[in-house]
């Protein structure tokens, strides 16, 4: 396994600490230590890429777990703020019905042969919803120590978070229908 792989793991591992500062409310300002690990966790995601490409080392297997470590790390993210009530479910039942759908057709190409790496759109889609939630654990952070910025509160918070949520749904929408749109050949082929 290349390092870019192990860093991709490494990412995967991070998800359990993630998931526990979010939802283990006994913890000392638990969003900003949920923050830290996730913009961490996002670093690791740049930083995989970079070496493989740059050490001519892309392989199937990044191709396929890079994506999928993303998707972990994202939904965990997204179901935890569920249960937490920072966002509602239905933006986030959007994104992992699309993330499903394309994984789906991600491991059928790939037990036949063909890898589907992401494309750009794709990133843009990861990188939205990574972006959300950021912004969502720094609202939270600042409402953990009582800090409002311009007036806001927990309502407005709240609020703020379902719109971030929803551009991302809608991003993710969109990326899904490009991807679609790119693989229709292999779909049609697979029946």
């Amino acid at each position: 396994m290349n390092t870019a792989n192990k860093i991709t793991v490494f990412r995967v591992l991070l998800i359990p600490i993630l998931i526990w500062f979010l939802l283990d409310g006994r913890v000392y300002n638990r969003f900003l230590f949920a923050l830290c690990v996730f913009i961490f966790a996002a670093i690791t995601d740049h930083l995989d890429g970079k070496l493989a490409r740059k050490y001519n080392e892309t392989t199937n297997l990044g191709k396929f777990l890079d994506p999928l470590a993303d998707k972990m790390l994202v939904m965990s993210s997204f179901i935890c703020f569920i249960e937490l009530n920072l966002v509602s479910s239905v933006p986030i039942l959007i994104i992992l019905f699309r993330d499903f759908l394309v994984t789906s057709i991600r491991l059928v190409a790939a037990i036949s042969g063909r890898i589907v790496s992401a494309n750009i759109f794709g990133k843009i889609k990861t990188a939205t919803q990574m972006f959300a939630i950021t912004m969502i654990l720094l609202l939270q952070c600042l409402a953990e120590n009582k800090i409002y910025l311009l007036g806001y509160n927990i309502k407005d918070a709240n609020l703020i978070n379902n719109v971030i949520v929803w551009i991302a749904a809608i991003l993710t929408i969109c990326s899904g229908y490009i991807y679609l749109k790119d693989n229709i050949d292999f779909i049609k082929i697979s029946k």
